[in-house]
């Protein structure tokens, strides 16, 4: 192995372990090119650099992502029921702390918004509990047992959209 490609398992790793609190305290040099880890590490590390991510701008108000899944005359009956007020309400009490969670999934289709969608709008039915914490903690269970693919890259939305037609 080269010194560039223990500089890229080095790099690799620390920015996929930096900011995870489980996961932060291994990183070290014994974890990095221990004999069982440093050829997967390296592996990921090419994989990962061979398929440039381009992450798509995440809509930043509720309105324009609710359009993006809703119709627009589905829109207008939510602010005429008066919902969409008392949704944006919603999400400016729990903005925070929605952004916080969805920083520690890797998969860029768990954002805020979609995390309020979740947890404070109907698609949330399709989890198990009656609070938004229940519903989150719900989430949890169902994101850890999604495969390696699935946890990192696919739509979340879609996958818990169909969780209620699996059960």
């Amino acid at each position: 192995f080269t010194v560039e490609d223990c500089k890229k398992v080095i790099d690799y790793k620390n920015n996929e372990w930096k900011n995870d609190k489980k996961m932060s305290k291994h990183i070290e040099i014994n974890t990095f090119f221990g004999i069982a880890n440093f050829e997967k590490y390296l592996d990921a590390a090419n994989n990962t650099q061979s398929e440039p991510q381009t992450k798509e701008p995440q809509p930043q108000d509720l309105e324009t992502y609710l359009l993006q899944y809703f119709r627009p005359i589905d829109l207008e009956h939510l602010k005429k029921g008066g919902n969409f007020q008392r949704y944006e309400q919603q999400l400016s009490e729990n903005l925070f702390k929605l952004t916080n969670v969805a920083k520690f999934y890797k998969n860029q289709s768990i954002t805020p918004l979609f995390l309020f969608e979740l947890l404070y709008t109907p698609l949330g039915n399709r989890l198990n509990g009656s609070t938004p914490e229940r519903k989150l903690d719900s989430f949890e269970r169902f994101f850890k047992k999604q495969n390696d693919y699935n946890q990192n890259q696919a739509d979340m939305r879609q996958l818990v959209k169909d969780l209620a037609q699996t059960q």
